[in-house]
């Protein structure tokens, strides 16, 4: 029998040669992530105000929306903003020689990411000084 080749490839924006869909990237102003839509909804304000603190650290932060959490990067990732529950968002900031306490809280060696740190966000209000400042923090680590 044996195997039989491939008579054509397609290659696009959108389609790598092996057929899987590439994850699409948007900018500051791009589509609303799909996590913040029906049950997790009432989340969005949240999210909204993480993502006005975002743009302000710098203009050239960028933001792509992925399928599960929208991630912000400069040269390298900074912070990774996750609809974890329908109650609460989970910002993970790369936060080196940081400590902890009870609202900053070690990322667990099961991540992967780069970051070290993270902040359970339940409210716009929760979005606070203390919390840009670690925003920032994390912007100028990310080089």
């Amino acid at each position: 029998m044996g195997l039989r080749g491939v008579a054509l490839i397609s290659l696009n924006d959108n389609w790598s040669a092996f057929g899987s869909r590439r994850e699409r990237t948007s900018t500051a102003d791009g589509p609303l992530p799909q996590q913040y839509l029906g049950k997790k909804a009432a989340l969005l304000s949240t999210y909204q105000r993480v993502m006005e603190e975002t743009k302000a650290c710098r203009p050239d932060v960028t933001v792509s929306v992925r399928k599960t959490y929208v991630s912000a990067a400069r040269k390298m990732q900074c912070a990774v903003i996750k609809a974890s529950t329908r109650s609460r968002i989970d910002l993970d900031l790369r936060l080196r020689e940081h400590g902890f306490g009870t609202r900053l809280v070690a990322v667990g060696s099961f991540d992967s990411s780069s970051t070290t740190h993270w902040v359970a966000l339940h409210s716009p209000n929760d979005v606070d000084a203390q919390l840009t400042d670690w925003l920032r923090v994390s912007y100028r680590q990310a080089r």
